[in-house]
């Protein structure tokens, strides 16, 4: 590391000795930082600000024109859109699903509080697949 900070005193010192003897004003210094002055940070900012609003512009139109091709596609095969709730056959199942479930959350939560036995939890898990698959 000490090699590093010799190396850079030594070619800032080197450069400003070959100044001196060549009179030259147009030698570079590596070393020397050029700020960036806030005005053209400010600049900057406001070019990305701008970029920014005009990208979120763009991508709401073409998600508009999606949507549009969306609805024409569902208007053209009657579909109902993934939002709308079905009210088919399939609603029935999904209430006995979630009764089913509300009973194992309780079975579960009541095997918690007595001691564990597995023997009575594997029970319960065949009950349960009987039920589901309705085998006697």
């Amino acid at each position: 590391m000490s090699s590093l900070f010799a190396k850079s005193a030594i070619e800032t010192e080197f450069d400003k000795i070959i100044k001196d003897l060549t009179g030259d004003n147009n030698v570079v210094e590596e070393t020397e930082d050029n700020p960036i002055s806030t005005v053209d940070i400010i600049a900057e900012q406001k070019r990305q600000a701008a970029a920014d609003q005009e990208r979120q512009v763009r991508h709401a139109k073409v998600e508009k024109e999606r949507e549009d091709a969306r609805q024409k596609i569902r208007d053209k095969y009657n579909l109902k859109k993934k939002d709308e709730p079905s009210t088919s056959a399939n609603s029935k199942t999904t209430k006995i699903s979630n009764q089913n479930e509300v009973t194992q959350v309780h079975e579960a939560s009541s095997a918690e509080n007595q001691a564990f036995n597995p023997m009575q939890m594997a029970s319960n898990t065949f009950n349960t697949l009987k039920k589901k698959f309705g085998w006697k």
